[in-house]
């Protein structure tokens, strides 16, 4: 789905077909100071949280789970998601502000996918755990 980021400088658009994702990517981008509406009709939007409310909007549009949990739950088991959509972040047409919050996402992303990325120069650690009742085994 596309959603259109609401924003004071310059029309922009991102993309997800996840809800939870769309809210953390808002969160994100404009640090309670954007919203996401959505391009389809009855389809909920992002609001925006200049004056506060995020952890209670959260609360009632994620089953009661806090702006923490949502956050984690979508960087443990919906990173590719979460960096698609920040990548998809595009405007309407050429920038007309100093605010350059389309360059901002395509950063997040690279950030949040290097991370998630294993250390290619260090090797993983081999921890051998011996036991009386197993012999030796290997974990990693």
């Amino acid at each position: 789905m596309k959603y259109e980021i609401i924003n004071p400088s310059d029309k922009a658009f991102i993309e997800t077909d996840e809800f939870d994702v769309a809210a953390v990517a808002c969160i994100l981008i404009g640090r309670g100071q954007y919203a996401f509406e959505p391009d389809a009709d009855g389809a909920p939007c992002v609001p925006i949280f200049l004056f506060g409310g995020a952890e209670e909007w959260f609360e009632k549009n994620f089953g009661g789970r806090k702006i923490s949990a949502v956050f984690d739950d979508v960087k443990r088991e919906k990173l590719s998601a979460l960096v698609a959509c920040l990548r998809s972040a595009k405007l309407a047409s050429g920038r007309s502000s100093m605010n350059d919050f389309t360059g901002y996402a395509h950063k997040l992303a690279d950030k949040l996918e290097s991370d998630s990325a294993p250390d290619p120069g260090r090797p993983a650690q081999v921890v051998f755990v011996s036991s009386a009742l197993d012999g030796a085994k290997e974990t990693k």
